[in-house]
């Protein structure tokens, strides 16, 4: 069995992404396409002229072929030339359908009996658009569209479906309501027999809409719009161009701006959830899930990099945003895909269009003057790729007519033209799929230098997001390579915006290492088991669960393997243990509780197979609480042990009261009567149904309260009296009446003035105990006065007999 070693991902998290769409090299050269034209200009518009189509092929070597339509008849042969471009018109007809939700019999093939490259071309005057076809070969059966908005919503988006195959079933899921009343995010299924198209239109933007054959059968895919306004108003054009298949996807795109245009609009949709894009190797982002776009302009050459793969399309704005040209929209391929040599036609003055023809070519630095067209070098002037100098771009003028572009150096380029209200682009194909350089070179962990056995085989993970390409040491350009024998393995991992590189130096040798984990045991609920493995020598550990330290906790049964392996041994050690873990639920006493006075609460612990021990050593499988405090047990079963605990507190217990308590007021005055207790949680009930503390009793009389808890309730009784002082009292000593005492008067906050009958003042105290007993006073007649400003509203004044 190999082992794997996985490195130290350097880029963004790892993701997963969809599957290459081909095991073969990419190319689009082929000998079989299909294609179709989507709706153009309205055919009312006669100023515009009729509409022309025509197709370029190229072949490096001579190609015979047929351009048909199959499901009407027509048929042409041809002969192409090796070598160079061939121009061939079709019929002037309706070769596109009208409207939204229709099937047409207009998908055109080309089938040829050696490789070409083929670009179409669809045009009326100011509304041209050309794109590059795709071969069945590069054809797939999952596409998320990539189409363009009319910048005033006048004209709509379009899509075009084409079938390759009888009896295709397509499902179709809008991005946005379509012109035949298909609503956003529901799909439906349409069925296509060979040579049919199906297209589509949305005011919106169908950027974005999932399209899926059933059956793995492949179709291709068109998007773009009638006509549309890019960027600002007033100018429009027809655009069209063919999309890649998700598959096809890349993570890697350059953007060159085209010439004479100050800025150029880049768009980016995506087929996957959280799919994260980068420009220019910069640190700011944008997040897209499935489906979502964004656009943003660009005025310079930019490099655009995902974490997962995405579809790129750049804009040329219209006449009123740039001084020449018409809105057209251009595909990108990711930049991996490259060739070494194109033969194409720069368009002829066109439906009264002279167009101004350049080509884009992006190759690398040191092999700029290398690069041929027409077998001489570029005239116009290289730039280094901003975020990546080892590449450079040109943007060469170039005359009408057919043109070879070559080098010994992988290329990739654009051929485009563009005059006042009118432009076309499409890229110049590819046939290899190249490994992109970076100046910014940084590590990538395979692992340590390690040590295998004879016979087994050791794979190397070199996957990384976001990567454009992979070079192992033998050429191979596969993310994995798997090591069969002994010597030193690396790996470049190449996005635009860095280089990993990864090194590791396998040997092969023989030997064995002891291992002993110990005898199967028995833990105990919540105990840990640390398993150490370390052995003199060895130099690497595996676990039953791929872990690889030297020691593993055991926290939960089962059985626990470790290999060892030792540097220079082979035949790992094999050590095992079997952990089984002693069952003892915890026991459950409840939560913390308060009882009422006098009650009680009886624990209850049930385990047979276990022995109780409580707080105070009593060992039953009951606890009767009676009073306040924290009760505890532990249930144990062997050498387990678990304990639980309770807080138990009560209640305190209601005062008792006297059968009645009397209480003094100045007659007609209130008297405030307070009944609180100072225990907490209690209510009250007053026979006048208040439920205050305190009641103000208004004269006198009999006042009754109920205080109330939830352990229980007292009454308690007062009995309101006026406080009436005696008139006369007999100080002489018998210890019966000899000092003026008044019931309810008490020391507390009363004051006494005694005058005699002449109005001079005899006696006088604050907080008066009815301790005045008219010492040194002769009998007779004296006037008193009683005032507690606390208390009742009014004082207490009279006269008293003074006898002996």
């Amino acid at each position: 069995m190999p082992l794997r070693r996985l490195p130290v991902l350097f880029a963004l998290l790892a993701l997963c992404v969809a599957a290459p769409l081909h095991a073969q090299s990419p190319t689009s050269k082929g000998r079989e396409f299909w294609f179709g034209f989507m709706e153009n200009l309205e055919l009312e518009a006669v100023a515009n002229g009729a509409p022309e189509f025509f197709i370029t092929i190229s072949a490096n070597t001579g190609a015979r072929g047929t351009i048909s339509v199959p499901r009407t008849g027509f048929s042409l042969d041809f002969v192409a030339p090796a070598g160079r471009a061939l121009e061939i018109r079709l019929p002037e007809a309706n070769l596109y359908p009208f409207g939204s939700g229709v099937i047409d019999n207009t998908g055109i093939r080309i089938t040829t009996n050696a490789p070409v490259s083929v670009t179409a071309v669809h045009s009326r005057i100011y509304f041209t658009e050309s794109t590059q076809v795709l071969p069945l070969a590069e054809l797939a059966d999952e596409y998320v569209v990539l189409a363009a908005r009319d910048f005033d919503a006048t004209h709509p988006s379009e899509l075009l479906i084409v079938a390759t195959e009888d009896n295709t079933q397509v499902s179709i899921t809008p991005s946005s309501v379509t012109v035949d009343l298909r609503p956003a995010g529901r799909p439906y299924t349409v069925t296509l027999n060979q040579g049919q198209v199906y297209q589509l239109q949305a005011r919106a933007d169908l950027t974005g809409t999932f399209v899926k054959a059933a059956g793995g059968k492949k179709i291709a895919l068109f998007g773009g719009a009638q006509r549309a306004e890019i960027a600002c108003d007033v100018d429009d054009s027809h655009i069209w161009d063919q999309n890649y298949p998700v598959g096809r996807w890349g993570q890697q795109y350059l953007v060159v701006p085209f010439a004479q245009q100050p800025e150029t609009v880049v768009k980016i949709v995506a087929a996957f959830d959280n799919t994260t894009v980068r420009f220019n190797c910069g640190g700011s982002t944008r997040r897209l899930n499935r489906g979502e776009f964004f656009e943003q302009d660009v005025s310079a050459t930019t490099v655009v990099a995902s974490d997962k793969p995405v579809s790129v399309a750049q804009f040329m704005k219209g006449n009123y945003c740039n001084p020449l040209g018409g809105p057209n929209m251009l595909i990108v391929p990711p930049f991996a895909l490259q060739t070494k040599r194109a033969a194409f036609e720069a368009l002829r003055e066109l439906d009264n269009a002279v167009y101004r023809n350049h080509i884009n070519v992006v190759t690398k630095t040191n092999a700029v003057s290398r690069v041929r067209l027409d077998g001489r070098r570029l005239s116009a002037t290289w730039r280094p790729v901003p975020s990546n100098p080892l590449y450079s771009f040109v943007q060469q003028p170039i005359s009408a007519g057919p043109h070879v572009l070559t080098s010994d150096s992988s290329f990739q380029a654009t051929s485009y033209g563009f005059d006042v209200f009118d432009a076309y682009t499409h890229w110049l194909g590819y046939d290899t799929e190249e490994f992109i350089e970076s100046p910014n070179v940084v590590s990538l962990n395979l692992g340590r230098d390690t040590t295998i056995c004879p016979g087994q085989s050791l794979v190397l993970d070199a996957t990384t997001p976001g990567a454009s390409g992979y070079r192992w040491q033998d050429g191979s350009r596969e993310p994995v390579f798997t090591v069969t024998g002994p010597g030193e393995y690396k790996v470049e991992v190449s996005t635009l915006c860095q280089l990993a590189v990864g090194r590791i130096r396998v040997t092969f040798k023989e030997n064995a290492v002891a291992l002993d984990l110990g005898k199967d045991t028995t833990l105990c609920q919540g105990q840990s088991l640390v398993l150490d493995a370390t052995t003199p020598g060895a130099s690497g550990y595996r676990w039953q669960d791929g872990s690889t330290g030297s020691s593993y906790t055991v926290t939960k049964a089962g059985e626990y393997k470790v290999e060892a392996v030792a540097a220079g041994l082979c035949q790992p050690s094999v050590g095992s243990i079997r952990v089984a873990y002693r069952e003892l639920p915890l026991p459950a006493l409840g939560a913390d509780t308060t009882l009422c006075p006098g009650q009680e609460l009886l624990l209850s612990v049930t385990r047979a197979d276990a022995a109780l021990q409580w707080q105070d050593g009593s060992s039953g499988s009951s606890y009767l609480v009676s009073r306040p405090g924290k009760y505890k047990v532990t249930v144990s079963n062997g050498s387990c042990a678990a304990s639980d605990e309770i807080q138990v507190d009560y209640e305190p217990a209601l005062p008792a009261y006297a059968a009645q308590e009397k209480a003094y007021g100045c007659g007609g005055t209130a008297l405030l009567l307070d009944a609180s207790v100072g225990v907490d949680k209690v209510s009250y009930r007053w026979q006048d149904g208040t439920t205050a503390a305190t009641l103000l009793a208004p004269g006198p009389g009999t006042y009754r309260v109920e205080v109330s808890s939830r352990c229980g309730k007292v009454s308690r009784t007062f009995q309101v009296e006026p406080i009436s002082p005696p008139n006369v009292f007999t100080p002489n000593g018998d210890g019966i009446n000899d000092c003026f005492e008044v019931p309810g008067v008490g020391a507390e906050g009363w004051s006494l003035w005694v005058y005699n009958r002449w109005g001079r003042l005899v006696y006088q105290q604050q907080g008066y105990n009815n301790a005045w007993c008219a010492e040194g006073e002769a009998n007779g007649v004296y006037y008193y006065q009683l005032t507690k400003p606390d208390g009742p509203l009014c004082p207490i004044k009279g006269w008293v007999h003074v006898l002996r």
